[in-house]
């Protein structure tokens, strides 16, 4: 990724147990221009979050920008 730099959006749960937040700060290092949405959900983010996590898919893939 760090050659490629794909297009990114990362959407991920603020309380996820299993990956911690801490994980997500190598994001802008390999993909400086990938967009984070970080949500108030756990690892399970689109069961609580589906509509939000899909209007960042549908502006995303639309080419707008935050």
């Amino acid at each position: 990724m760090r050659n490629n730099q794909p297009r990114t959006l990362i959407a991920r749960g603020r309380n996820d147990p299993f990956f911690a937040i801490a994980g997500t700060e190598t994001c802008p290092r390999d993909l400086p221009n990938a967009e984070l949405q970080v949500l108030d959900a756990s690892h399970f983010a689109l069961e609580g979050n589906a509509a939000a996590i899909a209007g960042h898919i549908r502006r995303f893939l639309s080419g707008r920008t935050r």
